[in-house]
Formats: C-alpha cells, sequence, structure tokens
C-alpha cells in the first residue's frame, strides 16, 4: 500500500502527513476502508501526520470494532488497551479482559498478542477474580 510506503519511508521520503493523507482516502472507498481506519486511528493516537488526538482513535476503534471485517479483531484489541489503561475512557480492566476473552474465542491471528496483553494484566493486578476471568479463554488453546 502507498500509505505504507509514506509511513515508514520505503522506496520515499518518511512523510507521516502524506501517510494519513492516503489513509484517510482510503479509509472512504470500500475496497481497502477497514486495514486503512485501523492505520488512521494509529496515526490519532500517536499524532502522525495530524494532531494527536486520541479520542478520535478510540472512536474510530469503537466505530471498526462493530464492523464485520478482518481487522474487526485488530479494532478490539486496540479499544480493550484503552479500557485496560483507562485512555478517554474510564479505566476498566474487567472491560478490558471482557474484550480480550472475547477475541480468545473467535478464529483470530492475534492469540499470541492476546495472550501477552493478558499476561501483562494477570502480572499487575492480584484481584483473584480477574486472574479467574483472564485465563478461563486460554484453556483451549
Amino acid at each position: 500500500m502507498l500509505a505504507q510506503c509514506y509511513y515508514f519511508g520505503m522506496g520515499v521520503e518518511k512523510d507521516f502527513k502524506t501517510a494519513f493523507n492516503i489513509f484517510l482516502e482510503l479509509s472512504e472507498s470500500k475496497s481497502h476502508s477497514t486495514e486503512a481506519k485501523d492505520w488512521l486511528a494509529m496515526h490519532y493516537f500517536y499524532g502522525r501526520g495530524v494532531k494527536q488526538d486520541t479520542k478520535k482513535a478510540f472512536e474510530i476503534y469503537l466505530e471498526h470494532s462493530k464492523s464485520k471485517s478482518d481487522q474487526q479483531n485488530s479494532a478490539k484489541i486496540n479499544l480493550a488497551k484503552f479500557y485496560l489503561n483507562g485512555w478517554v475512557v474510564d479505566q476498566n480492566q474487567k472491560k478490558a479482559i471482557e474484550l480480550f476473552s472475547e477475541l480468545s474465542k473467535s478464529k483470530s491471528d492475534n492469540k499470541i498478542l492476546l495472550m501477552l496483553n493478558l499476561s501483562w494484566l494477570i502480572v499487575m493486578n492480584s484481584e483473584k477474580e480477574l486472574l479467574k476471568i483472564s485465563i478461563k479463554p486460554f484453556n483451549s488453546i
């Protein structure tokens, strides 16, 4: 994707603003909108090529998490991180665990990432109830 070339500086000079504008245009197209929305949210979150706006990033992930696309799981992982860390929303570890648990039951290619996130949560949290919830979905992996 051309936008990624500008983002990473592959074959062209690295230019986050140009990458953002291409992702913005692609997000409105039917053929590339799902992947482009993930990239847009990341640009907003980190303020790359656009003014940093974590609330806008959250809104994109929230909308995208409800879609029926291949990138839906990626959006849910990022949403869970918002809840886990209290970015834009009140910190809610239980909501984060619910999202991670839901994803662990899907046909996601992101199960390793899910396990890492839940492992971190277990290490950082001593509440036994949260530990029970977070371990259960991974018994089948």
